[in-house]
């Protein structure tokens, strides 16, 4: 069985490319909400587009910005037909994970009616 999954809330700006002539773009406020489980997982994500410079010798040379603010020269890999492909850089945020077999251990503070985020994660499981 494949993991199955939803997107929720997701917003793309594309404002620094279209208003600024910055090239980038961004997706906030992602989550995924995974089928089988219903947990939901945050994501946010960048989008490089490529731009192009041309070099001391006249040459044409694609680049996309990099998060420090400098041009980071495009890879083979990162073409198709000879054209430079825009870059999606996904982050999913860590979120804690409870082991329910180890709250239900005699001697876990869950096991004698704890709260179920005994273990100081933030999360109840």
């Amino acid at each position: 069985m494949g993991l199955a999954g939803s997107l929720a809330e997701l917003r793309v700006d594309l404002s620094p490319a279209v208003q600024s002539q910055i090239p980038l773009g961004y997706l906030r406020n992602g989550q995924l909400t995974i089928d089988q489980t219903g947990q939901v997982i945050p994501f946010s994500g960048t989008f490089r587009l490529p731009f192009s410079l041309v070099d001391t010798t006249g040459h044409k040379r694609d680049f996309y910005l990099g998060a420090d603010g400098t041009p980071v020269s495009i890879k083979p890999h990162e073409r198709d037909l000879g054209f430079p492909l825009v870059r999606l850089e996904v982050t999913f945020r860590a979120i804690a994970i409870v082991d329910r077999a180890l709250q239900l251990r005699p001697g876990h503070p869950s096991a004698a009616g704890g709260s179920s985020n005994s273990l100081g994660s933030g999360y109840d499981s």
